[in-house]
C-alpha cells in the first residue's frame, strides 16, 4: 500500500470515527432542543435555520470546489495568494447576503422570534461558510481528519452551550447566540490549523480583480447548481412556515434534522475518493474508474438499504426516543424522508461524477427543472397536505436529481451498477427488518438497533453479499482498479 493510499485510509478511518461521535452529539443536542422548545419553539428554530441556509446557498458560488481545483493545479508558492483572494470573495459575498437576509426578514410578517433569530444566528452561518470554503486546503493535503476534529469541537461547544441554556431556561435566542459563539471559536481554531498544513497560510484580505473575474467565471456553474439544489432542499420548510403553524414546521423539522445529520456523510466520503476518480478519468484508466465507481455505489447501497428498512420498522419509537413524545408523528415522516436521504446518497455519487467528467454546465438544466417542479409541488401540496405534501415532494425532487445526473454522466461514462451485490444487500436488509419487527415488542430500542445492525452485517457475510476484504476496499478503492 503506497503512501497516498495510507493517507487516504487514515483520513477515511479518522473521519468515520470522528463523524460517528459528531452524529451522536448532534442527535443529543437535537434531543435537548426539541424537548426544551416544544413543537412551536422548534418550529421557529427550524424556520430561522431554513431561511439563513437559503440565503447562504445563493452566495455559495461553488468556492470550496473552485479553491480545491485552483490550489491542486497551481504552484505551492501561489497557494497563499489564491486562498486569500477566494477567502475575501467569500467574506464579501456572505456578509452582503446575510445582511440582505436580516433586512428581508425584518420587513416580513414572520413573528419576532424568527426576526430576532435571523440576526442572532447569522454570525454562525457567516463563520460556518468561511470554514467550509477553507476546508479545501486540508482536502488537498489529505488532512481532513483535522476538519473532522474541528467539526467535533464545534458540536461539543454548541452541546455544552445548549446544556447551560436549557438548564437556566434562557430561551430560543440564547440557543442561536450559543451556536454563533461556537462557530466563532471554531473559526479561530481553523485560523491556527491553517498554519500547520504543508503549505501554511496566513489569512488576510486580498483583492486581485483579474483573478476574481477568473474565479467567478470558473465557479458560476457550481454556484448555480448548488443554489438550485438547496433552493428546493430548503424551500419546503419556508413554504410550510408560510401556510401552517410553527407546530407543523417543528414536527417536520425534527425528522428532517435527523436525516440532515446523516446526509452529510456521502459528501465526506465522495470528497475522499474524488481525487482518485479524477486521476483515473484524466489518465483514461477506464478499468480503475469503473472499479472505484462500482465500489462507491456498493458502499452507498450497503449503508442506505438497511437505513430505509430500519426507519420503516422503528421510525416512530426512534423519533420518540430522540426528540420526545410531542414529536412522535415525526417518526412517520421519517419513514418517507429516509427515501429522500437514500436518494441523496446516490445523487451525491452521480453529481460528483458529473464534476469529474467536467459536465457541470450540462447538469444545470436538470437542477433548474427539479427546482421549478419542486417549488410548484410545494405550493400545490403543502397548503392542503401540510408536512406530508412537503415530504413526498422532497422524495420526488431527490429522485429527479439522480435521474438528471445519470443522464449527464452516461453521455461520457457508462456506469455499471453492481446488481448482484445490490440484490444480496436488499435481501440482507429485508431479513434484518423482519427480525427487528418481530423483536420490537420485546426488546428495548437501543439494544434492538445494535442487534439489528449485527444481524445485517453477519447476514451480508453469510450470503456473500460482501466480504471483509471487499468492505475494506469499498472504503479504500485500490489504484490498480482491481475489484
Amino acid at each position: 500500500m503506497n503512501d497516498t493510499a495510507n493517507k487516504v485510509f487514515a483520513n477515511t478511518a479518522g473521519q468515520v470515527i470522528l463523524r460517528s461521535i459528531d452524529v451522536v452529539i448532534g442527535i443529543a443536542s437535537l434531543a435537548l432542543i426539541t424537548r426544551y422548545l416544544g413543537q412551536s419553539g422548534f418550529g421557529h428554530y427550524t424556520t430561522v435555520y431554513a431561511i439563513l441556509q437559503l440565503f447562504v446557498v445563493i452566495i455559495d458560488l461553488g468556492l470550496y470546489l473552485t479553491l480545491l481545483r485552483e490550489i491542486s493545479s497551481s504552484e505551492e508558492t501561489r497557494i497563499p495568494a489564491i486562498t486569500n483572494n477566494i477567502f475575501t470573495i467569500r467574506v464579501v459575498s456572505s456578509v452582503a447576503l446575510l445582511a440582505l437576509a436580516i433586512l428581508t426578514i425584518s420587513l416580513s410578517p414572520y413573528p419576532a422570534e424568527v426576526k430576532f433569530g435571523t440576526m442572532t444566528l447569522s454570525a454562525s452561518f457567516l463563520f460556518a461558510t468561511l470554514i467550509a470554503t477553507l476546508t479545501a486546503l486540508f482536502q488537498k493535503h489529505l488532512q481532513m481528519v483535522k476538519i473532522a476534529l474541528l467539526n467535533l469541537v464545534n458540536k461539543l461547544l454548541f452541546f455544552a452551550a445548549t446544556i447551560i441554556i436549557v438548564s437556566q431556561g434562557l430561551g430560543l435566542q440564547a440557543i442561536f447566540i450559543g451556536a454563533s459563539l461556537a462557530s466563532v471559536l471554531s473559526f479561530a481554531l481553523l485560523w491556527y490549523l491553517l498554519r500547520t498544513i504543508p503549505t501554511p497560510v496566513r489569512l488576510a484580505f486580498a483583492y486581485d480583480p483579474v483573478y476574481w473575474k477568473r474565479v467567478l467565471s470558473i465557479s458560476w456553474p457550481l454556484a448555480v447548481t448548488t443554489a438550485l439544489n438547496l433552493i428546493y432542499f430548503k424551500a419546503d420548510t419556508i413554504i410550510l412556515s408560510l401556510y401552517h403553524a410553527p407546530e407543523a414546521v417543528g414536527i417536520y423539522g425534527a425528522s428532517y434534522r435527523v436525516l440532515e445529520i446523516i446526509a452529510s456523510f456521502p459528501h465526506m466520503f465522495m470528497g475522499l475518493i474524488l481525487p482518485l476518480l479524477t486521476a483515473a478519468w484524466v489518465a483514461h484508466d477506464d478499468r480503475t474508474l469503473h472499479a472505484i465507481w462500482r465500489k462507491a455505489f456498493a458502499f452507498f447501497a450497503f449503508i442506505s438499504f438497511p437505513m430505509i428498512v430500519g426507519a420503516l420498522v422503528v421510525g416512530r419509537p426512534l423519533m420518540r426516543m430522540i426528540v420526545g413524545d410531542d414529536f412522535s408523528i415525526s417518526g412517520d415522516l421519517l419513514k418517507i424522508l429516509v427515501v429522500a436521504t437514500a436518494a441523496i446518497f446516490f445523487g451525491t455519487l452521480y453529481t460528483y461524477m458529473v464534476l469529474v467528467i467536467d459536465r457541470q454546465r450540462d447538469m444545470i438544466r436538470y437542477f433548474l427543472i427539479t427546482a421549478a417542479l419542486a417549488l410548484v409541488g410545494y405550493f400545490l401540496f403543502i397548503p392542503s397536505f401540510s408536512f406530508w405534501g412537503a415530504a413526498w415532494v422532497t422524495v420526488a425532487s431527490e429522485i429527479l436529481i439522480v435521474i438528471g445526473a445519470w443522464t449527464v454522466i452516461k453521455q461520457s461514462f457508462t456506469p455499471h451498477i453492481p446488481w448482484a451485490i445490490c440484490g444480496k444487500l436488499a435481501s440482507a436488509s429485508a431479513f434484518m427488518g423482519i427480525v427487528t419487527w418481530l423483536l420490537l415488542p420485546f426488546v428495548p430500542l437501543l439494544p434492538l438497533i445494535v442487534l439489528a445492525a449485527a444481524i445485517y452485517f453477519i447476514t451480508t457475510l453469510l450470503i456473500r453479499a460482501i466480504t471483509i476484504t471487499e468492505l475494506r476496499t469499498l472504503i479504500l478503492p485500490r489504484r490498480n482498479g482491481t475489484d
